[in-house]
């Protein structure tokens, strides 16, 4: 006979039962918003937005599915707090970008420090509960803006050649016209590597 074939086999197939109830927030993506930057000035007050995704990875329905937001100050005191329902999230799905005109504030009056605390809950005991939170710092300052709050967290140069590292903003001051005053902006490299010695720095700035 004159013909091609082509045969499959499987071996070694293991069959795992999942947990029946397990939600989580996404940890490893880190999907989740913040405000506009890591430390911004307490002059300007953004609307900051949170929001954030969901997923049940258990086998059966995730019934009264809640996501709580909290931002509290440097002594533990709450600044804001809101818990949205979500209601019942079936097996395998995930709730996208969930966002709500409640789940906003605007930046505190006072400079300090913040954090931004996610939390999610359901009717049933849950297999996981270290997914089920996330806490993100925040920095109010008196007149900086900085995409970071120490050296640890800031910018991360990767394998390219060029790096667009964001923005920086001056701050509006209480002048004729709401114009923006002089604003002074610096770069520091910390324990760069070899490779970024001798490249260029580009820095723009607009009105």
């Amino acid at each position: 006979m004159d013909a091609n074939y082509y045969w499959w086999a499987v071996d070694d197939v293991t069959i795992v039962k999942i947990e029946d109830y397990n939600i989580q927030l996404p940890l490893a993506s880190n999907w989740f918003a913040g405000p506009t930057l890591a430390t911004n000035p307490v002059s300007q007050k953004f609307t900051n937005v949170w929001m954030t995704d969901i997923t049940n990875v258990g086998g059966k329905t995730a019934t009264n599915v809640k996501l709580n937001v909290t931002v509290n100050d440097s002594t533990g005191a709450e600044v804001f707090n809101h818990t949205l329902d979500i209601g019942d999230i079936n097996s395998g799905d995930t709730l996208q970008n969930i966002v709500n005109p409640e789940m906003t504030m605007k930046t505190p009056d006072q400079p300090g420090i913040y954090t931004i605390n996610y939390s999610i809950t359901m009717d049933s005991t849950d297999y996981n509960t270290d997914d089920n939170t996330k806490s993100i710092p925040w920095v109010v300052s008196d007149t900086t803006w900085s995409p970071a709050i120490t050296y640890d967290n800031s910018w991360v140069f990767g394998s390219s050649l060029d790096w667009f590292c964001g923005a920086i903003f001056a701050y509006e001051t209480a002048t004729a016209n709401n114009r923006f005053d002089h604003a002074v902006v610096s770069y520091t490299f910390n324990s760069a590597d070899a490779d970024v010695i001798g490249r260029s720095l580009e820095v723009r700035v607009y009105e």
